[in-house]
């Protein structure tokens, strides 16, 4: 008897929100994982991380974890197998310790591994933080420098913004870091999209720091930069050392989030997490309460705790985001979650979060924001379900 009842008190709740537009639907191009991988086969059959990029862009990161191990982290891990850990190493919150060190710089370089969204909502996470130091920019690799499109509408973010964009966590995080205050822009050149493979990672750099300096002032505010992989890294060719050369005076700290990651296995990485035991947030490494780090061309390195397949418990790591249990009549449909309740805008800004029925799972990880719209997937076609108000 409890049991109906909730369950009807639950529909009210759901009929009671629908804020009288239901029953309306518009086409958008939001392909099944069948056209997906169909679609990559066709043009990159060879090439993992195009899969792993295209099923993240949809929602499907079950898939694209599945994946990952299959490329190749060599270049990322080097030869560390016979590396001596110190005896006192533990670790302390990441946040805790931005908090207490942040101020003492003018740059905060931020890197990512493109196919872990995780490392998107850590920088999501420290946009508080970092605003309470003085940080007013936030530089983004893969935006391009001179594109003339807004970062932000007046309902979400700007579908044609980017590649890595469209993924919905780094979508979160710009949307975020916009509605805080922080000034955003790219840094990326916008070189001939035929002829991309072929610039020189050192000419990139180069070019990527003139952009930013020409954006950016240290004197109007602190920069966090969010780049890809080893750009932040102390050494010659990388941005870093092109801002530095650029302006010997600037402070900068170079965080390195790629490594300690445990869905990238690694010795390396295992002989530290054997002696921290559980990590239950993004941390950062510490000897006798000395900062520590293992690849010393940065200051500073993350150990990120273990996400689950289909990044569906956030809301236990991050008060940023909140677990939504699916109703139980919509867990047989691919479901899309907005900010905006005006179909006609669905096509042209990303969604705040994706529920893949593939995936197996009865929950996902919303944004903390005072009014979510809930739409179906059928055949194509967005169809509105719900407000839902939290």
């Amino acid at each position: 008897m409890q049991t109906r009842y909730l369950i009807l008190m639950l529909n009210l709740i759901f009929i009671l929100n629908s804020c009288n537009i239901q029953n309306k639907s518009i086409k958008c191009n939001i392909p099944s994982f069948d056209s997906i991988h169909n679609y990559v086969n066709k043009n990159n059959p060879d090439t993992i991380d195009a899969y792993i990029n295209e099923f993240q862009r949809f929602g499907f990161y079950k898939n694209a974890f599945a994946l990952i191990n299959k490329l190749d982290h060599s270049s990322i891990y080097g030869d560390l197998d016979s590396f001596q850990l110190p005896q006192n190493l533990s670790i302390i919150p990441a946040t805790d310790f931005l908090a207490k060190n942040a101020e003492k710089y003018d740059i905060i370089m931020l890197n990512e591994n493109h196919y872990l969204p995780q490392h998107r909502v850590f920088a999501h996470s420290l946009l508080e933080t970092l605003k309470k130091n003085g940080y007013k920019y936030l530089a983004l690799e893969a935006v391009y420098y001179d594109q003339e499109i807004p970062i932000l509408t007046e309902e979400g973010i700007n579908h044609d913004l980017g590649y890595y964009t469209k993924e919905v966590f780094y979508s979160n995080f710009i949307k975020c870091a916009v509605e805080s205050g922080f000034e955003v822009f790219g840094y990326e050149p916008n070189y001939n999209s035929d002829k991309y493979g072929e610039i020189e990672v050192k000419v990139r750099d180069y070019d990527m720091c003139k952009n930013i300096l020409s954006k950016w002032n240290v004197e109007n505010g602190k920069l966090l930069i969010f780049c890809g992989f080893g750009h932040n890294f102390k050494q010659n060719a990388f941005l870093r050392s092109y801002l530095e050369k650029e302006d010997p005076k600037l402070k900068i700290m170079s965080i390195n989030q790629i490594n300690l990651n445990e869905e990238i296995s690694s010795q390396i990485q295992d002989k530290i997490r054997k002696k921290i035991n559980l990590v239950i947030e993004p941390s950062v490494l510490i000897d006798s309460m000395v900062q520590f780090t293992i690849w010393k061309n940065y200051e500073t390195e993350i150990i990120h705790p273990t996400y689950n397949a289909t990044l569906s418990d956030l809301n236990k790591v991050y008060r940023i985001y909140r677990k939504f249990d699916i109703p139980k009549e919509y867990l047989a449909y691919d479901l899309y979650f907005y900010n905006s309740k005006n179909l006609n805008d669905l096509c042209k800004i990303n969604p705040i979060g994706i529920y893949r029925h593939q995936n197996e799972i009865t929950s996902i990880n919303l944004p903390i924001d005072s009014q979510i719209f809930m739409y179906k997937i059928v055949k194509g076609e967005t169809h509105f379900i719900s407000c839902l108000k939290f």
